[in-house]
């Protein structure tokens, strides 16, 4: 499946790059997978950050919580292309 390093994302891939991909959160300094809402309730709820949605919401629109957000995640590891 075709992936991207650069350009401008569209809510499509920024939606299966959180969900799909096992997404990583910080969560007492520790790696914790993101799929479930009660990881980012516990650490954004006193953002108004209580899904995952929200998490994909907030990144995408780059809203006033996405500070907060982008912190949270774990970064992503990229593999070179093959071929």
């Amino acid at each position: 499946s075709p992936t991207y390093a650069y350009g401008t994302p569209n809510l499509k891939s920024v939606k299966k790059s959180l969900s799909t991909r096992e997404a990583t959160a910080r969560s007492a300094d520790r790696e914790s997978l993101l799929s479930s809402n009660t990881v980012v309730s516990t650490a954004l709820g006193e953002n108004n950050l209580v899904c995952v949605e929200d998490v994909i919401h907030e990144i995408f629109t780059a809203g006033d919580n996405f500070k907060a957000a982008s912190n949270f995640l774990w970064p992503f590891k990229l593999t070179s292309p093959r071929g």
